[in-house]
């Protein structure tokens, strides 16, 4: 039987930054520094049994490949030098925030369509972890001046086609938020 002074690691915390969850703890003092092993888990109760981060080496550490919007559990153990492991710290749940969106860059920009003609707009929303995704179907593409310009809402979203000589904006959105582009 492995025996150590070491107990299970305190004041364990969680926080997050782009969808990455970062845990921090403090450790009981030893001559050796020790490693630390996290468990986690989407229910309550987390144990030994559970998903393992094995090895590392100091607080704090960082957690990715969660899925935003879940909630999860973790615990942390200190392993002795001779892979003895203490018992398992308190457990804190922590939701994963969802990611929300920051901006949407619209392709083609600043646009010229020659009358008669058709050009198909393309909207990609970026999102606070770095992400980014087609938003175009998503939106309301509507016309300033729909003598000037028609916008298909119903078969392909953002596909625009010019029907006269003259200058137009076209606005994009949803019913609540629009935003002139």
């Amino acid at each position: 039987m492995l025996c150590s002074n070491r107990g299970a690691p305190q004041s364990v915390s969680a926080s997050t930054n782009n969808g990455v969850v970062t845990l921090s703890w403090s450790g009981a003092v030893a001559v050796t520094p020790p490693t630390y092993n996290i468990y986690f888990n989407q229910n309550a109760n987390v144990n030994k049994s559970d998903t393992k981060i094995e090895n590392i080496l100091s607080s704090p550490y960082e957690i990715s490949e969660l899925i935003q919007g879940e909630t999860y559990y973790f615990v942390v153990t200190t392993v002795t030098e001779l892979g003895g492991e203490s018992e398992i710290s308190i457990e804190i749940p922590f939701v994963v925030p969802s990611a929300v969106l920051v901006s949407i860059e619209l392709t083609p920009a600043d646009t010229t369509i020659v009358s008669g003609r058709t050009i198909q707009f393309k909207a990609t929303g970026v999102y606070t972890n770095g992400q980014s995704n087609d938003v175009t179907s998503l939106l309301d593409w509507i016309a300033e001046d729909t003598q000037l310009t028609v916008v298909d809402n119903d078969s392909v979203k953002g596909f625009v086609t010019a029907q006269r000589i003259g200058k137009t904006n076209i606005e994009i959105g949803r019913a609540s938020c629009r935003e002139r582009v």
